[in-house]
C-alpha cells in the first residue's frame, strides 16, 4: 500500500514504494502510471520529487514514457527491479560475508562439474591462468591475475547464467578483499589452484569440490 511521504524523505523513497507496488502487482506490468499531479497528491509531496522518482525508475528500466500518452510500467519491470536490487546487494561492502558464503556454495559445485565435464581446451585455459599467476611480480600484478583460475574454471561449465553469477560474486569479493597477502600467501593460493586442477584432470569430482572448499575457507 502506498503511503504519504514525509517532507524529509527523498525521491528514492518514492521510487521504493512504487517498486513495491509493482512487485505486489498493485501496479501491473504494462499498466498506465498515474499523472504527476495524481502521484503528488497520493505521496503528499511536490511534483519535483515525483518527477525525480519517475526519471530514476525510467533510467533503471522499470517505467517508460510514451510522448503524449503517459508513463507506463515496463513489461519486464519486475525482472528489472530484482536485477537492480541484486546489483545493489553485490555493491554493498556490508554484504561481503554473504557474498563469500554464496561463493562457497557455488564454486565447489563448479569445480566438481569441471572434473566431470571440462574439455582439454578448458583445462589448458585453467593451466594458463595458473601460469600467469605464477609469473606475477608484486601485489598489484597478483591482484590482476590471481582471480583468472577461478574465472577459467567457472567458464568451463558453459552455463551463461552460472558464469555471469560467478563473475558478479567474484568481482565484488575481490574488490572487498584486503590487498595484504604475502608472497607465502600467494604461493599457497597457487598451490591450491594446482591441486584443484590436478583433481579436475583426474576427473575426481569429490576431490575437486573439497579442494575448492578448502581454498575458499
Amino acid at each position: 500500500m502506498i503511503k504519504p511521504i514525509s517532507k524529509k524523505k527523498y525521491y528514492e523513497t518514492i521510487s521504493e514504494q512504487i517498486e513495491q507496488a509493482i512487485l505486489s502487482e498493485e501496479w501491473a506490468e504494462g499498466s498506465r502510471v498515474p499523472t504527476e499531479d495524481e502521484l503528488a497528491s497520493i505521496f503528499q509531496v511536490g511534483r519535483g520529487s515525483i518527477r525525480e522518482a519517475i526519471t530514476n525508475l525510467q533510467m533503471s528500466g522499470v517505467l517508460f514514457s510514451s510522448p503524449g500518452i503517459g508513463t507506463y510500467v515496463a513489461d519486464n519491470a519486475i525482472a528489472c527491479i530484482n536485477n537492480n536490487h541484486l546489483a545493489d546487494l553485490l555493491n554493498d561492502p556490508e554484504n561481503l560475508n554473504d557474498i563469500v558464503q554464496a561463493r562457497m556454495i557455488l564454486e565447489p559445485r563448479l569445480a566438481a562439474y569441471a572434473a566431470e565435464n571440462a574439455s582439454l581446451v578448458d583445462i589448458a585455459k585453467m593451466q594458463e591462468a595458473i601460469d600467469k599467476a605464477k609469473s606475477a611480480s608484486g601485489q598489484e600484478e597478483w591482484a590482476s591475475t590471481g582471480h583468472l583460475f577461478h574465472t577459467a574454471l567457472a567458464e568451463s561449465c558453459g552455463n551463461k547464467i552460472l558464469i555471469s553469477l560467478f563473475k558478479s560474486l567474484e568481482e565484488t569479493s575481490r574488490k572487498g578483499k584486503a590487498s595484504n597477502e604475502t608472497e607465502t600467501d600467494t604461493a599457497k593460493y597457487i598451490e591450491s589452484y594446482e591441486s584443484i586442477l590436478n583433481a579436475i584432470k583426474e576427473k575426481n569430482a569429490v576431490l575437486a569440490s573439497q579442494r575448492m572448499t578448502d581454498l575458499l575457507k
